[in-house]
């Protein structure tokens, strides 16, 4: 008897564990923030560590103060954005950089720099792939 109870307990709990498999998802849910799923800690960390790079090893040889401040800043910008997931402000900083790199006062300094401002635009494509791909956006 004390084998019959035993035995009916235990298929008892087997029978519920069953069940509740059944109605439960054991995968993990998908993330419902596409930003966040995109944009992770270490996406914005690693985004955080290029700029420094450009700006420790890049803005450092740049003669013109007036434009490696103005560079810094919209990095330091766009970095700040990134790291808070905020698409929209990252988007505008990205277009600020841009223009910057694209367009640069025309001074013998900022000439002397325009091969290392193609590297900033590599760090720009990278961040903007990034941000297309947290808002959903295709090329």
């Amino acid at each position: 008897m004390v084998i019959s109870v035993s035995r009916s307990a235990l298929l008892l709990a087997v029978a519920v564990g069953l069940m509740g498999c059944e109605t439960k998802n054991l995968l993990p849910a998908e993330p419902s923030d596409p930003v966040a799923a995109v944009l992770t800690l270490a996406v914005t960390e690693d985004v955080g560590e290029n700029v420094a790079d450009v700006e420790e090893r890049m803005l450092t040889t740049l003669e013109d103060p007036t434009y490696r401040t103005a560079l810094n800043l919209v990095l330091d910008e766009l970095n700040q954005h990134v790291a808070a997931r905020n698409i929209a402000s990252a988007d505008a900083a990205l277009a600020r950089a841009r223009t910057l790199i694209e367009r640069p006062a025309t001074t013998i300094e900022t000439e002397d720099f325009a091969a290392d401002l193609g590297g900033i635009g590599v760090l720009l494509d990278q961040t903007e792939a990034l941000l297309d791909a947290a808002a959903g956006r295709t090329s």
